[in-house]
């Protein structure tokens, strides 16, 4: 999804809370420190709770239509938990 970063006619500055909500990143804003959901743009908590950022037309293709526009993508493999790191190979 694609959000325009602005509330109020005030510009947010995002970073990463480092923090998951149903295996979605969730962002904060420095003004603020409220909560952002990633995909759906609202914020979850802090002043700004309820506040929705207005989203932009985007496409979704799936993962077999990307590759095939660019077939040099690489992908990360998620961390082995044993190892709590990626994979080297």
């Amino acid at each position: 999804m694609v959000h325009v970063r602005e509330i109020d006619g005030k510009p947010l500055r995002f970073g990463h809370s480092g923090w998951l909500w149903f295996n979605a990143y969730l962002l904060y804003d420095e003004g603020t420190e409220s909560l952002w959901h990633h995909y759906d743009g609202v914020a979850m908590s802090g002043p700004l709770r309820g506040k929705r950022m207005r989203s932009l037309p985007t496409t979704l293709p799936t993962f077999g239509a990307w590759r095939r526009e660019h077939p040099g993508t690489l992908v990360l493999r998620k961390p082995d938990p044993a190892q709590g790191r990626p994979p080297t190979d």
